[in-house]
């Protein structure tokens, strides 16, 4: 019998050379349009460049933490509402049933929240020491939640946590006041005031910019910047570079041979002793004003667009800035009115869009306001007779409804001490530069 065992042991060892080849598992490639999504975004899954060294791919299935949501080789996943890191996961069979795995991941941003508009209304811009100054936040504004928080920050350091705010500075100086706004998911927005804390009853220049309705060249008329200086306590502080024809672009580059042009003012506002304080009053836009939009949009000429950010309140913008960085108080003026009453034909508010266009530069930078614009056309509307209008601010026989009278210059620029001295509007430094 032992005969017989040596054959069966071999074929048995000969078995072991049929044994079935290693399957090599597949290789798991992803690629992906984003790492980082809002809520409801998609984000775009490709396995098509996996392989398989030995065979082929027959199943793909996608899921994020354990659910399953695609069984194809591309793939989309939205976003949900849930903040955070996620993770995708690629499982991968081949035809053997080898199974490969790989994972990505991705991050779902918070819920989106427009930040807090913050706003400043401010009782004066310009003070004497001992005057105090209430800040005020409450056109400040949250577009899709709430304003939770206010904290006002001076630059001498001092903090006030109310949305209103009474200051009293403590010194001669100018200062910043920022306004910080916080909503209910946490975003904050900032805004900045200047406040000049000025020594008491110190005299101040007043510097004018304009056109013909501020400072007229002929025997007949008067602009109310002629006339301004009857209303000052010390009229030789007031120089009126007004010029006829000025828009607020033209009056940058008109040549020298006119009277007035901005680089000329600049000097001249240079040359004197501001230390104190002074003022740059600006009423410009009735030589800005046109029908043509093209003819507006083109810088080699004098006409503007009026709106905020257009070309009307880039170019008075800059006046401002230039003041501002002189430690000279800009007073912004909207338009004088045409001498019109209401059963004229052409009667409306001709200067509308312009003087809007400065309230919203005011507003914005945070300067005085004289609203002229406002004022004259209330005034003006009282008046049913042109004749007796022109009667008492222009000039009849002149046949011009633009230009005033000595008389009509008169009243206006006691409009604009009465604007200056408005307790709710005025400024109480440029107020007391009047008798």
């Amino acid at each position: 019998m032992i005969r017989f065992l040596l054959p069966i042991l071999l074929l048995l060892a000969g078995c072991d050379d049929d044994k079935t080849p290693q399957n090599n598992p597949p290789v798991a490639k992803i690629t992906i349009n984003t790492t980082t999504l809002n809520p409801s975004e998609t984000l775009i899954l490709n396995a098509n460049a996996s392989s398989d060294s030995d065979g082929q791919i027959v199943r793909y299935e996608w899921n994020e933490n354990n659910v399953p949501f695609a069984r194809t080789s591309e793939a989309t996943w939205k976003a949900p509402n849930k903040e955070g890191e996620h993770t995708i996961t690629l499982k991968l069979t081949d035809d053997d049933g080898a199974t490969k795995s790989l994972s990505v991941k991705v991050t779902v941003n918070g819920t989106s929240n427009n930040a807090p508009i913050a706003k400043i209304t401010a009782s004066s811009q310009n003070i004497t020491l001992g005057e105090s100054i209430i800040l005020d936040a409450s056109s400040s504004s949250d577009s899709d939640g709430s304003i939770t928080s206010y904290l006002w920050k001076t630059s001498n350091n001092e903090t006030f946590s109310t949305k209103v705010a009474t200051w009293t500075p403590s010194s001669v100086d100018n200062y910043t006041v920022t306004l910080t706004v916080k909503d209910d998911k946490g975003a904050t927005n900032q805004k900045d005031i200047n406040i000049a804390v000025l020594k008491a009853d110190v005299p101040r220049e007043i510097f004018l910019i304009g056109d013909s309705t501020v400072n007229v060249g002929n025997p007949i008329h008067r602009g109310w910047g002629q006339l301004l200086g009857t209303y000052m306590k010390d009229a030789t502080l007031l120089t009126n570079a007004g010029e006829g024809g000025s828009s607020s672009r033209s009056y940058k580059s008109q040549e020298p041979n006119e009277d007035w042009w901005w680089s000329k003012l600049q000097s001249h506002i240079l040359s004197k002793d501001t230390s104190t304080g002074a003022y740059l009053m600006i009423q410009l836009g009735h030589e800005d004003t046109t029908d043509d939009q093209q003819q507006a949009e083109d810088a080699s000429n004098k006409y503007t667009m009026p709106g905020r950010n257009q070309s009307f309140y880039t170019e008075l913008k800059a006046y401002i800035t230039w003041a501002k960085s002189h430690n000279i108080i800009p007073v912004l003026v909207t338009p004088v009115e045409p001498m019109s009453v209401p059963t004229e034909r052409y009667y409306q508010r001709s200067f509308g869009d312009y003087a809007q266009t400065v309230r919203e530069l005011a507003e914005d930078t945070n300067v005085i306001l004289l609203d002229l614009e406002e004022k004259s056309w209330q005034v003006f509307n009282t008046y049913t007779s042109k004749s007796k209008l022109l009667d008492d601010f222009g000039v009849a026989s002149s046949n011009d409804d633009t230009h005033f009278s000595e008389k009509g210059a008169t009243t206006v620029s006691g409009w604009i001490k009465d604007l200056a001295c408005d307790t709710s509007t005025g400024d109480a430094g440029l107020c007391a530069q009047f008798k």
